[in-house]
């Protein structure tokens, strides 16, 4: 059943399927095909605790994983997932100037050999200095860009020239591999009858990642990681990832059993995390008794 904790003094425990994990994984393995799947685990895996879990997944085969922060990666790696792990929120802010060489989280990050999201060229050569000097392999990062969420990431409209000069400058970058691309979406949880629009910012957000992808392709600095899709962009999106373009998606939510869109559900998930507790007293009081909290 997987992990349960009980105390004897407060009697309210979780209980975490791994089982039912495993299966929600291999659904949506099936379902995205030959994509890549990046899980996310961010927030120690939502709650359901992100090393039990990752090892899960990498013993049903996953490779890719996806967490918020440097510690959160660092957790991983030394819990001995030894698949790619990306930190989405990157290193920023840096220091003024850089002054002192590079801060102790970015050595972190290439000791750890963590994929780190970037989306300046002061954070990527900071990394490619910090993975010079410590005679380690290039630094992998991910290169973020802001769709239409307004965020983080480099900006990305309809002429996305600003950002494809900013992916040639990290690309040529000392130190560091350029091996991914990617951006959130806003609104992909919305019902496809959203009055907001909110479902139709998914198709733009779409189209501005699409192009900015061939665009890096026509620069010859495409990387080969390509992800945009979240959980409710996987179940109610297609587009959102099936497609040429793409060659990965982050799952995280879905993966636990968790619905994520306002949409039918038209994909079986098992929920992951059960909540238990006991009954501290029933009492028997007089008609008319008042009732407190």
């Amino acid at each position: 059943m997987g992990n349960s904790v009980a105390s004897e003094l407060r009697p309210t425990w979780v209980e975490i399927d791994l089982d039912a994990l495993a299966r929600n994984y291999s659904r949506v393995r099936g379902l995205v095909g030959a994509r890549r799947v990046w899980c996310v685990v961010k927030a120690d895996a939502y709650g359901h605790g992100a090393v039990p879990v990752s090892r899960r997944f990498a013993a049903e085969g996953a490779d890719a994983f996806a967490v918020a922060t440097v510690d959160e990666g660092i957790e991983l790696r030394e819990a001995g997932i030894d698949g790619d792990i990306l930190v989405m929120v990157g290193v920023e802010p840096l220091p003024e100037g850089g002054a002192g060489g590079p801060p102790e989280i970015v050595l972190e990050v290439v000791g750890k050999d963590l994929d780190v999201a970037v989306w300046s060229r002061a954070a990527a050569e900071m990394l490619g200095a910090a993975a010079l000097g410590a005679g380690v392999a290039p630094c992998r990062v991910h290169l973020k860009v802001d769709t239409g969420m307004g965020r983080l990431g480099a900006l990305v409209a309809e002429a996305p020239a600003a950002a494809v000069e900013l992916a040639s400058r990290i690309a040529a970058i000392d130190g560091i591999d350029l091996v991914g691309v990617f951006s959130n979406l806003a609104t992909a949880d919305a019902a496809p009858d959203d009055r907001r629009g909110e479902h139709d910012l998914v198709q733009v957000q779409v189209e501005r990642f699409v192009g900015f992808c061939r665009a890096l392709d026509e620069r010859g600095v495409l990387p080969a990681h390509r992800h945009l899709s979240n959980s409710a962009a996987i179940l109610q999106h297609d587009a959102a990832w099936d497609a040429d373009w793409c060659t990965g998606v982050r799952p995280g939510i879905s993966l636990l059993g968790v619905r994520s869109f306002r949409g039918a559900v038209t994909f079986e998930l098992e929920s992951v995390m059960s909540w238990h507790s006991t009954v501290a007293a029933v009492r028997d009081l007089p008609k008319g008794w008042p009732i407190g909290y």
